[in-house]
């Protein structure tokens, strides 16, 4: 049986309302056959580049004290104890990716068993500098034009801290008027004419959008490879200043009866986890890094590795279905939690093939919050018990939702 306080349990069928009722005491019953969590933790996800956003959450769930700052986190006993989850999305939109990235690793240095699950945006942006290393092919040269114009935010600050005579060592790589059939014709056997011309399409408006953003942030043609090669020294060369950082991503994060990841999870990735259960190896995180280390580039993306960042449970997107869902809760598992879909109204509770499904990105990115006309900061942070307590803060609700295994 599981207790729902002021919770929301909405439909997993359609996009999350903007603003909804909120049930009190709603009574739901499920099989007790799941696994016990060990140790407490604490999720946070979709920061987007906002540094100030996760200190505020780290405060409100009890993990540092109110003297923290960006500059130095002072951990409490609970902070100590309570595992960190990073929901990914750290990167885009700002204000600073940078400073966000350079507090992650003063957090990284206190609590080095912290988890980072990549998030589409990150991801993109990573795809993005990949391809500038690999030789030019229509499944992967793309990547650097579909990181759009919230790349060029990040690539600017990083030019603000190249040296001036920086060597260009891996300019810009836009796609040229042949790679559109190119791309057809290789990819059409893999994700469908329907999908193919929606990514042809997309990637000529990301790209423009891109060209238009990078003229306005950037001098020459010349500060802005100069930027991309900076970018691939310190995310991606061995000692560059976040490499150690982002080799720490995992796609996903298995915690008692929790499976944690960005956006959600598919068929195919559950057979795959499966599959390395009963080899006693993580198949998921190998064939990630595989496909990473060999710039597989593509198959990373669009498959259902790249679906466990992407996911919104579209027509089109890797499925999920009833049967394999049964197969997480015969492992015990019964809860998916995840960011990715934001609400302006905190955290949502969805059921989705009878699963819980905890949507855990409230919107604390203070340039979408303008956007959105949320005067007051954000945070968000959800709180996963021993106990089978599930406690979600955020700045735009009052008190906490309270959930009950």
């Amino acid at each position: 049986m599981a207790l729902l306080q002021n919770w929301p349990l909405q439909s997993a069928q359609a996009q999350p309302p903007r603003s909804a009722a909120w049930p009190r005491n709603l009574v739901l019953h499920h099989p007790k056959t799941h696994r016990q969590l060990h140790r407490p933790l604490a999720f946070i996800t979709d920061i987007h580049g906002d540094a100030p956003a996760l200190v505020r959450s780290l405060m409100a769930g009890g993990l540092v004290t109110p003297q923290s700052c960006v500059a130095h986190l002072e951990w409490t006993e609970s902070g100590k104890q309570r595992q960190l989850v990073l929901g990914g999305d750290c990167f885009d939109k700002g204000p600073s990716t940078l400073v966000l990235l350079r507090l992650l690793k003063q957090i990284w240095q206190a609590k080095p068993d912290s988890i980072w699950l990549v998030g589409n945006h990150d991801l993109r942006f990573m795809l993005g500098m990949r391809a500038l290393e690999l030789d030019a092919h229509p499944l992967h040269s793309h990547f650097f034009s579909r990181m759009g114009k919230k790349a060029i935010g990040l690539l600017a600050e990083m030019h603000a801290e190249c040296p001036a005579d920086y060597l260009v060592t891996h300019p810009a790589c836009w796609v040229d008027a042949y790679w559109p059939q190119a791309f057809r014709q290789q990819a059409q056997s893999l994700l469908g004419k329907r999908l193919v011309k929606k990514e042809i399409k997309q990637l000529h408006a990301k790209q423009a959008d891109m060209q238009q953003a990078c003229l306005k942030r950037f001098d020459s043609a010349q500060a802005f490879n100069q930027a991309c090669s900076w970018a691939v020294a310190q995310f991606l060369a061995p000692g560059g200043e976040f490499s150690d950082l982002i080799d720490t991503w995992q796609l996903h994060w298995v915690a008692g009866p929790y499976w944690f990841c960005h956006a959600g999870v598919n068929d195919a990735a559950i057979a795959l986890w499966q599959a390395g259960q009963r080899q006693n190896c993580n198949a998921l995180e190998q064939q990630y890094q595989q496909a990473w280390q060999s710039g597989d580039l593509f198959n990373l993306y669009y498959g259902p590795l790249g679906a466990l960042m992407r996911t919104k449970y579209r027509k089109y997107d890797w499925p999920l279905t009833a049967q394999g869902a049964q197969q997480l809760k015969a492992a015990g598992i019964i809860g998916l939690v995840n960011g990715h879909r934001d609400s302006v109204q905190g955290q949502q509770l969805y059921v989705r093939q009878g699963l819980w499904n905890f949507d855990c990105d409230t919107q604390m990115n203070r340039n979408c919050r303008a956007r959105d006309g949320l005067a007051h900061p954000g945070w968000g942070i959800t709180l996963f018990e021993a106990s089978g307590e599930v406690v979600a803060l955020s700045s735009d609700h009052s008190g906490r939702r309270c959930f009950q295994l």
